[in-house]
């Protein structure tokens, strides 16, 4: 059993499609890379787990408290893109209602009985929701892996800041997508 996971987060609709409700172009600059990443972990069998934000609509929600609404449940913003051919059948959805993969779901349970020791990150807003899930994973004592190409924000000057600062206190797992793809096709990330 692969002890390492490919955890892809908030890619959905209101983050990638031009209508979305949070859109920026440089979500769609990275769905290639990570759905090259897929492939490569879907053909040596990781566990493959997709995060999605999903807010409840008319409902208290602190995030949305703090941001505009986006990812509402029961609107096609809170789903998977197409792209990435989530298949229900053998991978899991995770919903998160705040920034973190791991606060308030069963990510760490899923991860824990399944194994898992190396955690792969990838998806929308570095400075967000990926640094914030790095964090808990780095407590949580997951080995933690962010592909530089996999991941993004709205701003360049944050992106760098947020990757240098995840590289130099969270586990130095800042790597480039080959490096990353190539490790687990030597078996090193099994």
């Amino acid at each position: 059993m692969a002890k390492t996971a490919l955890i892809i987060i908030d890619m959905l609709n209101d983050f990638c499609k031009e209508d979305g409700k949070v859109y920026y172009p440089e979500n769609r600059e990275i769905i290639k890379p990570i759905n090259s990443l897929l492939k490569t972990a879907r053909k040596n069998d990781l566990l493959r787990i997709f995060i999605a934000d999903s807010h409840r609509p008319n409902q208290k929600d602190l995030e949305l408290e703090e941001v505009r609404d986006h990812c509402i449940q029961g609107t096609d913003g809170d789903e998977i893109i197409e792209e990435l051919n989530f298949n229900s059948t053998n991978e899991y959805k995770v919903k998160k209602r705040r920034y973190s993969s791991f606060f308030g779901t069963d990510l760490d349970l899923i991860l824990r009985e399944n194994g898992i020791e190396n955690v792969i990150l990838v998806g929308t807003k570095t400075n967000n929701c990926i640094r914030a899930t790095v964090h808990d994973a780095y407590y949580l004592t997951y080995n933690v892996i962010v592909p530089k190409e996999c991941v993004t924000t709205n701003s360049q000057e944050s992106q760098r800041i947020h990757l240098y600062e995840i590289n130099r206190y969270f586990g130095g797992g800042v790597e480039s997508l080959e490096d990353v793809k190539n490790r687990i096709e030597k078996g090193e990330l099994q």
